[in-house]
């Protein structure tokens, strides 16, 4: 079996910190990472929107030994960039809804790195306008994403690993958003 490699945008919140984060809220679900536990229940949470769940829908649970999901986030300063921020990596795809059109996956294993680490994938993004777009690595229609996200994985997963400060980060963010 093979590893299936996902790139998920989310609109970011904080560029201009350490750490680039989802949008929190304390009266709604911002799509995104979620390493705190999307219920503070310290599990690694990602929570997906009505359209995204559409196509993740369609990947067979059995079909793939390892899942891998890098965060995509789409940050807003003098120009639009797209920075691949981290990963999750879950053995399955488990999705479970928890409000109308909001989906909840939880994964076993996390990497994240700071802000000047992160991958800039831009050029492609913006040159083929996928923006808003989920990639696969196992699209048929367009073979050249397994490249790119093969690349971008073997990019982030070879720096240092700031997950627990990204976590805290994020519980941080999340306290004050809540008060």
């Amino acid at each position: 079996m093979e590893k299936l490699i996902l790139s998920i945008p989310f609109f970011a919140a904080n560029s201009h910190g350490e750490f680039v984060t989802r949008a929190t809220s304390a009266n709604g679900f911002e799509s995104g990472p979620y390493p705190e536990g999307f219920n503070l229940d310290g599990k690694l949470d990602c929570i997906v929107g009505f359209n995204e769940f559409e196509k993740l829908q369609r990947i067979s649970k059995d079909d793939y030994q390892h899942i891998i999901i890098l965060f995509r986030a789409i940050v807003h300063n003098d120009q639009v960039k797209h920075l691949i921020i981290g990963f999750y990596e879950t053995d399955k795809l488990d999705l479970k809804e928890i409000a109308p059109g909001k989906y909840q996956i939880t994964a076993q294993k996390a990497h994240f790195v700071t802000t000047n680490e992160s991958v800039d994938v831009s050029d492609k993004i913006i040159a083929y306008n996928l923006q808003n777009k989920i990639l696969r690595s196992n699209s048929q229609n367009h073979p050249e994403y397994a490249v790119w996200l093969n690349d971008w994985y073997n990019n982030i997963s070879s720096k240092e690993n700031k997950f627990f400060q990204y976590k805290d980060y994020c519980l941080q963010l999340r306290q004050k958003s809540l008060t």
